[in-house]
């Protein structure tokens, strides 16, 4: 999961693309689904791939990243979640429930009818 900060643009990712000729993004709203596309200039630092997305986000939102080679076809998927916390607690499952963080010693509780 990539995390970026600004809400409006100006947000450089870093990727290890499968192959190809990078030539677009795609972020799909994982609340909306609203579809952004847009073609950043794509430089290679050493076996990275290095873009800015300049795409307005919401704060506290998923979307699905995809990025395209001059094909059509995906070479590097993620997800990106945009925050403007600063809080060193602050947790991206915030308001979400997180089933792996019962404690060892409790058992699971059944309900018997």
């Amino acid at each position: 999961m990539i995390i970026v900060k600004n809400t409006s643009g100006d947000n450089d990712i870093n990727f290890i693309p499968r192959s190809g000729i990078l030539v677009s993004i795609v972020l799909t709203d994982e609340v909306t689904g609203l579809v952004q596309t847009e073609t950043p200039e794509f430089i290679q630092e050493g076996y990275y791939s290095v873009c800015t997305m300049e795409s307005t986000l919401i704060d506290h939102r998923k979307y699905k990243l995809e990025v395209l080679d001059d094909n059509g076809d995906i070479v590097y998927h993620d997800l990106v979640f945009c925050s403007t916390q600063e809080n060193e607690e602050y947790s991206i499952n915030n308001e979400e429930v997180d089933f792996t963080s019962a404690p060892a010693q409790e058992s699971p509780k059944f309900i018997t009818v």
